[in-house]
């Protein structure tokens, strides 16, 4: 699977909840989710979750990433992108963004990852924090929506995500979420 996310110019509009609407009631469960997604996802795949790794290196990172973040736009970050998928099937393609200070002391156990899902990490260390839930609608004219949409063979015009910053031993990393359309069969 390789998704490309498109030139600054073409980024999601990332929404806090309380100004996002039109959210499709099948996607409601999983977009409000707030603990482990990742737990949520293998508890209704019964056994047969795994988790493909798409990419796993430095890159620069989009604009509205890198300010979030407090990036400098010329700092570089590890990008991890995964898709947890149920059998074979991608539900929900997942990349995280860690600047390069954040892998600095206990940060480095974030980028030797492997197979692992960062959730049971994050989940599990109870001083790591997390910033409020921004979601976003990816309409099929985004670059990013083609390379989902030809690795799930989707007819769907859009394709909902939500993102938030965790901080890591108090520096940050950002999650962004896609949810695939089968997704809403699970």
């Amino acid at each position: 699977m390789q998704v490309r996310w498109g030139s600054p110019k073409q980024e999601p509009h990332w929404h806090d909840l309380g100004r996002a609407d039109k959210i499709p009631v099948a996607l409601n469960d999983w977009l409000l989710t707030k603990g482990s997604l990742t737990q949520k996802v293998i508890a209704r795949c019964r056994g047969h979750f795994h988790l493909e790794i798409v990419r796993h290196g430095w890159a620069r990172a989009q604009l509205n990433e890198r300010r979030l973040l407090l990036m400098s736009d010329s700092e570089w970050a590890l990008c991890r992108e995964v898709a947890l998928c149920c059998d074979k099937t991608p539900l929900i393609f997942a990349r995280t963004i860690i600047p390069n200070s954040t892998l600095k002391g206990s940060g480095r156990r974030l980028s030797c990852l492997g197979r692992k899902p960062l959730g049971e990490l994050l989940f599990r260390d109870r001083s790591v924090l997390r910033s409020d839930l921004q979601i976003a609608c990816v309409e099929n004219n985004h670059s990013m929506f083609e390379g989902l949409a030809i690795k799930t063979n989707t007819k769907d015009k859009e394709i909902w995500g939500r993102r938030s910053v965790f901080f890591f031993a108090g520096q940050p990393l950002l999650v962004s979420e896609m949810f695939l359309p089968a997704i809403r069969h699970l």
